[in-house]
């Protein structure tokens, strides 16, 4: 499951979607989720992240819990037939342990919604803070704030609204206080182990592979007709290798 699914179903219905789960994640969002489970009373098993150094606070808070946690480790494999029953992780990329628990949330980051931006002819733009497309050149009124462009940690969210707000003329608001949470991450793009099929995007299907092709065809990125015709997307071919 996703990492900010499992922390829905624990905060806002009650409901823990295992009692001894354990996270990838590549994001300090995947570790907000781990302190909520903490918070609520569910056994983390184990925190895996790829990348080779994530905040003292957030690790002590996991182990303090019991959790075992990775750095610089990935989940090369998940084990179960009905349900999950334990997780393979590697360190270095070829061997593996084994970590038994009943579900695995998985972060990796988050894509902003650039459907009504596009449709109104702004180009996305790569970001390498969110490892994701955002929204840039924006039309005449139309303006886009907080996750919905890339800015993902709520405090900065709810200053980034109150500033869309001013911008288009709305009275000013005092911002309210909010937690400090990190939205810092690491783009894992595939895992060092796993040679078999990797999904890139799990709700429409698309997998390593798809992308491979397109980019082996010659397409790199989608951006917008500015024509009469802005809905329309067009591919930019790729440029020559050097």
């Amino acid at each position: 499951m996703q990492a900010s699914a499992i922390r829905t179903y624990t905060n806002r219905f009650a409901v823990a979607p295992g009692k001894n789960i354990s996270i990838f994640t590549t994001t300090d969002n995947g570790w907000r989720t781990v302190a909520d489970l903490v918070r609520a009373g569910v056994g983390v098993a184990a925190v895996v992240d790829p990348r080779p150094h994530v905040k003292t606070a957030l690790v002590t808070a996991a182990e303090m819990a019991g959790a075992r946690v990775f750095l610089n480790a990935e989940v090369v494999g998940v084990h179960g037939t009905r349900r999950v029953r334990c997780i393979e992780i590697s360190t270095d990329g070829r061997n593996a342990l084994t970590v038994n628990c009943d579900a695995l949330g998985v972060s990796g980051g988050f894509n902003p919604a650039l459907g009504l931006s596009s449709h109104l002819g702004a180009r996305p733009v790569w970001s390498d803070k969110a490892a994701a497309f955002v929204p840039d050149q924006l039309p005449p009124g139309l303006n886009v704030a907080g996750a919905a462009r890339g800015v993902f940690s709520l405090a900065a969210c709810l200053a980034d609204g109150a500033r869309a707000g001013g911008a288009a003329g709305g009275k000013a608001i005092a911002v309210p206080d909010a937690s400090e949470d990190s939205d810092e991450l690491a783009p894992l793009w595939r895992t060092r182990r796993i040679h078999g099929k990797a999904f890139v995007d799990m709700q429409n299907d698309v997998t390593e592979n798809d992308v491979a092709l397109a980019a082996r065809e010659g397409f790199s990125t989608a951006n917008i007709l500015s024509d009469t015709r802005p809905w329309a997307w067009r591919a930019i071919r790729a440029r020559p290798a050097h």
